[in-house]
């Protein structure tokens, strides 16, 4: 999850399960209100408090037909690393000729440049100072290069 500031600037977000907090690991994002954790900065927060613009969800999607009828073609991407060498791997149930692993779940890679289209779906739960009964879903369509700057973007390790 991720909050973008009212500067503009953009945050991750993790809870200890009693309280939210907001981190980043650039320590020139990090103001008066934040207090160094091992290799992070982080401020207590509330999805709904004035100084947050949005908080949200990003989910990266392909469709992609691997071949099979039954099969679902809308596939969620969520490595960075298999992706910036354009190879996306595909997580699925139990699948002939797939990589089996645990719990009846397999893999198989494939070659990003061969998908139809990428989007990335904003899910935005609070925004403005008031947290959203129903979330807003914002789907946003990219070009390949842009999906794989969208990842970078949002990869955690680099808020």
């Amino acid at each position: 999850m991720f909050v973008r500031s009212k500067n503009g600037l953009l945050y991750g977000v993790f809870s200890n399960g009693i309280d939210d907090f907001m981190f980043t690991h650039d320590a020139e994002k990090a103001d008066s209100g934040f207090e160094r954790v091992r290799d992070k900065y982080r401020k207590k927060i509330k999805p709904d408090s004035a100084e947050i613009e949005e908080c949200f969800e990003v989910i990266f999607k392909v469709r992609f037909d691997v071949g099979i009828p039954g099969v679902t073609d809308i596939w969620v991407i969520d490595r960075a690393s298999d992706i910036l060498h354009d190879k996306m791997v595909l997580w699925s149930g139990n699948i002939d000729g797939w990589d089996f692993h645990e719990n009846g779940v397999s893999s198989k890679e494939f070659d990003f440049r061969d998908a139809e289209e990428q989007f990335m779906e904003k899910i935005v739960f609070a925004g403005s100072g008031k947290v959203h009964r129903k979330p807003k879903i914002i789907k946003t369509m990219l070009t390949k290069e842009e999906f794989k700057k969208a990842i970078v973007l949002y990869d955690e390790r680099n808020v």
